[in-house]
């Protein structure tokens, strides 16, 4: 069988390189290539060409218009160059028109109510966006069942064309051995103490000012030695973050280092004493997922380990006290040999948990080694049975009335 040549669109992606949607995007790309049945298109800006290691033939382009008006005029044109039978948007836009079926993913769904943590312009264009992509994409691929049962409980007639598909884990994510974990802090000028980790952007959504309070207490209860490391870019909360770290005393002890690759990631989730989720919301919830796998506790709101399934094996806690308190038993546990982390977590993605009603999500599975996604084969599967769908059906995929 002729294997499709699918279109990965990056240029949504160009400054976000290292989270969120795309490492989502990357691990489909891996995914669907490791099926062997698909040749990824990776269409890139000039100027941001994707890692070395991504497989796929590369389309760099020169966009000279804002990227709505070129998704729209440019891209469709592109992709009948490029011979492309399916594109796949890594967020919830695609183009409004266009021989090329497109299939877009769904991250997040807002909700009708006004939330502190986004501006209400920013609101309005993600529901604008998403309605859009719910009724015009010929498939809408889902991260997690939480996040396709929200966008069926505002967009109802977008069931026959959803499918949800977690991505998985990627493999360079597994416990460190202390030379890496060593050689990560070197590069980063980390000090040389125990560490609490915070993965994601700095911003209110992911509630940072929550870490440093944690922290705060963490240092009253006689923990003075425990620094914080907040990894990611930076965002609408570095000014609230600088203003909690001073009111709590904590001095240099709350470290930003920017964006990482995840050469330095994986290792500095290993050797943190505990990786710290506060957000108030997410779609999938990478970074529970990835801490796990390197071997490292995770203290999170529910809010942002449910949607992976990764709450079970997630110390819960939903303020900054009980976060100190979990904290607190997990340095304890570290420091009297008594901490474990091999646990199992029950599989969210399987039939009984898709919204849709349809098997082929991607389970998590938790045995003697790291933990993973049940494969970036079943991931590469799911989405390859879309993307035939998609060939198929072309632009008219069936919709619910």
């Amino acid at each position: 069988m002729t294997a499709l040549r699918v279109a990965y669109d990056l240029t949504p992606l160009h400054g976000l390189a290292a989270f969120g949607v795309a490492r989502v995007l990357k691990g489909f790309v891996r995914a669907a290539a490791g099926t062997g049945a698909v040749v990824p298109l990776l269409v890139h800006d000039e100027g941001a060409p994707p890692g070395g290691d991504l497989p796929g033939e590369r389309v760099p382009v020169r966009r000279r218009a804002p990227l709505p008006l070129w998704r729209e005029a440019a891209l469709p044109r592109l992709l009948g160059r490029l011979d492309a039978c399916v594109l796949h948007e890594p967020v919830a836009a695609v183009p409004l028109r266009g021989r090329v079926p497109a299939v877009a993913t769904i991250h997040e769904v807002p909700g009708r109510e006004a939330v502190p943590w986004e501006g209400r312009l920013a609101l309005f264009r993600l529901r604008l966006r998403t309605a859009l992509a719910a009724h015009r994409a010929a498939a809408l691929v889902a991260v997690s069942p939480a996040v396709a049962a929200a966008l069926l409980a505002v967009h109802p007639s977008a069931r026959a064309r959803l499918r949800v598909v977690a991505p998985p884990v990627e493999p360079g994510f597994r416990p460190a051995r202390p030379e890496a974990i060593a050689g990560a802090r070197r590069a980063l000028g980390l000090p040389n103490t125990r560490y609490l980790l915070q993965v994601g952007a700095v911003r209110r959504k992911k509630d940072p000012v929550a870490s440093v309070r944690a922290l705060g207490e963490l240092s009253r209860r006689g923990f003075a030695d425990v620094v914080l490391v907040l990894v990611g870019p930076l965002g609408d909360a570095v000014e609230d973050l600088h203003g909690a770290a001073e009111r709590e005393g904590l001095g240099g002890r709350v470290v930003l280092t920017g964006e990482v690759s995840d050469a330095l990631l994986g290792p500095l989730y290993s050797g943190a004493e505990a990786v710290l989720c506060p957000s108030h919301a997410e779609g999938l919830g990478l970074v529970p997922m990835e801490a796990l796998a390197c071997g490292a506790p995770v203290v999170a709101r529910r809010a942002a380990a449910a949607p992976s399934g990764a709450e079970a094996r997630c110390r819960i806690a939903e303020d900054p006290r009980a976060m100190a308190d979990a904290l607190e038993e997990v340095l304890r546990e570290k420091g009297s040999g008594t901490f474990s982390a091999a646990e199992k977590v029950p599989d969210p993605f399987s039939a009984a948990g898709d919204p849709t009603g349809r098997p082929g999500a991607v389970g998590i599975h938790r045995g003697p080694g790291p933990l993973l996604m049940s494969g970036s084969k079943s991931a590469g599967e799911a989405l390859l049975e879309c993307y035939r769908t998609m060939v198929r059906h072309g632009t008219d995929l069936p919709r619910a009335e």
